[in-house]
């Protein structure tokens, strides 16, 4: 690739040039021209598109729910926030029964995470996600681990999900312990996040 120059053009009026390492002279391949015109010489320039993000959409427990099984689909999602708290961007996930559907194609990140309030016994505590590309078959796509042998806990898992159709892509949210009943609470708020999902649009697929 060529090294550029830039230098003001000879002659009457406001001119710059920018040239080529081989160019000289009134050879150029930009030249700033008078009154502020921008002229090109046997140059192409091609638009293009810049993958940005306009989409963070934040879903959260907002109360309490007790684990009634081994790995237990979570399913008491909510959309609404207060105290300032937001989403950005014009459109959101759909979310039915624990099943989550994008309402754009791109690469995704997905930030998961629980608190929990156990019971001293308790070994550990995971959040788990699944996905599915052909809206029928769902794989893990990771797990977080967190210990709980004390009452209060939590865990984390981030994933980057390449959604290629928002029709097939969607995600499953998941919960697990080493025990089951009341020994295990997803703790939720309805004023602040304890427990939640973000999801945030990086760019296109």
């Amino acid at each position: 690739m060529a090294d550029f120059k830039i230098k003001s053009a000879a002659g009457t009026g406001n001119k710059t040039l920018i040239q080529g390492q081989d160019q000289s002279g009134s050879n150029y391949a930009i030249q700033i021209g008078d009154a502020g015109a921008s002229t090109l010489h046997n140059a192409t320039i091609t638009a293009g598109t810049f993958p940005i993000s306009n989409i963070v959409d934040v879903w959260r427990l907002t109360s309490d729910t007790s684990e009634t099984s081994n790995e237990q689909l979570v399913t008491t999602w909510s959309n609404t926030h207060t105290r300032g708290l937001a989403n950005y961007g014009s459109a959101s996930m759909s979310h039915s029964s624990g099943v989550f559907t994008f309402p754009s194609t791109g690469f995704w990140k997905i930030d998961y995470r629980l608190s929990f309030l156990t019971s001293a016994d308790l070994a550990w505590v995971t959040v788990n996600l699944q996905g599915t590309t052909d809206n029928g078959t769902y794989v893990a796509l990771g797990t977080g681990h967190g210990e709980a042998n004390s009452e209060y806990t939590g865990t984390n898992l981030t994933v980057i999900f390449d959604v290629t159709s928002t029709t097939n892509c969607k995600i499953k949210t998941y919960r697990n312990s080493a025990g089951s009943g009341t020994t295990c609470k997803a703790l939720g708020n309805a004023d602040e996040w304890q427990s939640y999902i973000i999801f945030t649009r990086l760019g296109d697929t």
